[in-house]
């Protein structure tokens, strides 16, 4: 019994997807070059990094203030601001230091009495950004968020 074999032919380069761009297509042998895996270049690479850094939110563009010492320092009396939003954190390789933004108000560290109190204050800061809900908050005269309440 006689078989036949039938010529194999190579894929088109690029397919359409009738939007008019070009689809990459999957690893093919290439009989010109002896049966090697010839791979295409993929652009959706490319258009998936400009879609998430366009995405991407802003980092702020200001940092916190550095830490005022001596004579510097202004005594402040502890009032309450209410109705304000959360519109940055910021926070370094240090222990408990810790900024939240508050819009209209400026950079607030958060109190740094203990490691459960920063914590706290972080989570609920996290959270009043995430979420943009109302903040009320309570700073001290050392000028610092020692109580606050998300609504």
């Amino acid at each position: 019994m006689a078989t036949t074999t039938t010529p194999r032919r190579n894929p088109p380069a690029a397919a359409t997807s009738g939007r008019g761009d070009a689809m990459p297509t999957a690893p093919y042998p290439d009989q010109q070059n002896g049966g090697t895996l010839v791979e295409e270049a993929h652009p959706i690479d490319a258009l998936l990094a400009e879609a998430a850094a366009a995405i991407a939110p802003a980092a702020p563009a200001e940092h916190p203030p550095a830490a005022v010492i001596g004579a510097e320092a202004v005594e402040a009396v502890g009032a309450w601001l209410a109705d304000k939003r959360v519109n940055a954190l910021w926070c370094i390789n240090q222990n408990r230091n810790v900024y939240m933004g508050v819009a209209g108000v400026g950079w607030k560290k958060l109190a740094n009495n203990s490691d459960s109190a920063i914590i706290a204050f972080t989570t609920l800061a996290s959270h009043a950004r995430a979420t943009q809900a109302r903040i009320d908050y309570r700073e001290e005269a050392d000028g610092m968020v020692h109580e606050c309440y998300i609504w």
